[in-house]
């Protein structure tokens, strides 16, 4: 027993190791598509303290009327909360962006909604409303900030962003000019640290901008041709042949013989002599068709 107990440890341990490996690697690997509107980039400062923006997104399949909704940012301690906005207004498209900035940010000219508040300073956190201050839609918190969801997201440096992803594999190239560029921003974890990447050179998105990922067009249905019935030749009607009467055969009459009489010879001599007896010798000849018969007949007579 002591020479197969250490193998089979060893297997149960080796076992027990890769399964630990194997779990971590799938807990490790997660993704989850917000279901929601989204705080999608936000610059905290670009050229001054006050250039900065806050971007929306939409993942979902409809628009979105934002009116009534509130943008509030809080410091690293979480007190005091405040209004950036305190009520939005406007519209953001399906799978669009809705773009709010502070009147002195460099994109305020494409602004959806500008405001002059207050400003974003580094490790605040910023809250989305459905309401006046009581829904909670979404939430960022990032450098050392203390509210957040799981953990915080990088501190952008002046002249960066936080960019939200669109998928859990998506770096800060994807996002800014690889297979991610065009994707959206629905990667929604509840974890500021694992959804968010910072990109070098910001970029701001509004209502007017293309929706992402790009609608893929339905398929048309091609009408396929209804086939036209190919009528079938109607046979042509053959004329019912006329019955033609069989020549019926004319009976041929057989001859009737006809009694040819022969002539009357001259009278022979008696052959009876010393009788009166008179006799004659007579040929009788009967005609059957192409044969004929001749026959000699006696007639005697008494005188």
């Amino acid at each position: 027993m002591r020479k197969t107990a250490l193998p089979i440890f060893l297997s149960l341990t080796a076992l027990t190791t890769l399964s630990l490996i194997y779990l971590h690697q799938v807990t490790s690997v997660k993704s989850a598509a917000a279901t929601n509107i989204v705080i999608s980039e936000i610059m905290v400062r670009g050229s001054s303290a006050n250039d900065e923006f806050i971007e929306l997104y939409n993942p979902t399949s409809s628009p979105v009327d934002l009116a009534g909704w509130r943008l509030t940012k809080k410091p690293q301690d979480g007190s005091p909360e405040t209004s950036l906005v305190a009520s939005l207004s406007g519209t953001i498209p399906s799978n669009g962006f809705f773009l709010i900035t502070h009147d002195e940010s460099f994109a305020s000219p494409s602004a959806d909604l500008v405001y002059s508040s207050g400003v974003i300073a580094d490790d605040n956190t910023l809250s989305l409303f459905s309401d006046s201050g009581t829904t909670l839609v979404d939430k960022v918190g990032f450098g050392t900030a203390l509210d957040t969801e799981t953990t915080a997201a990088a501190t952008p440096s002046s002249g960066q962003s936080l960019e939200r992803k669109a998928n859990s594999s998506s770096t800060p190239q994807s996002m800014s000019s690889g297979v991610d560029i065009n994707m959206g921003n629905a990667e929604d974890t509840n974890n500021n640290g694992d959804d968010f990447v910072v990109r070098d050179v910001p970029q701001p998105q509004n209502s007017q901008s293309d929706i992402e990922p790009e609608a893929t067009p339905s398929p048309t249905a091609t009408p396929s041709a209804t086939p036209t019935a190919t009528p079938s030749a109607s046979p042509t009607a053959q004329p019912t042949p006329t019955a033609t009467p069989s020549a019926t055969p004319t009976s041929i009459p057989s001859a009737t013989p006809t009694s040819s009489p022969s002539a009357t010879p001259s009278s022979a001599p008696n052959p009876f002599f010393g009788l009166n007896i008179s006799c004659q010798i007579r040929v009788r000849t009967l005609n059957f068709g192409f044969f004929r018969i001749s026959f000699p007949q006696l007639f005697c007579t008494l005188k």
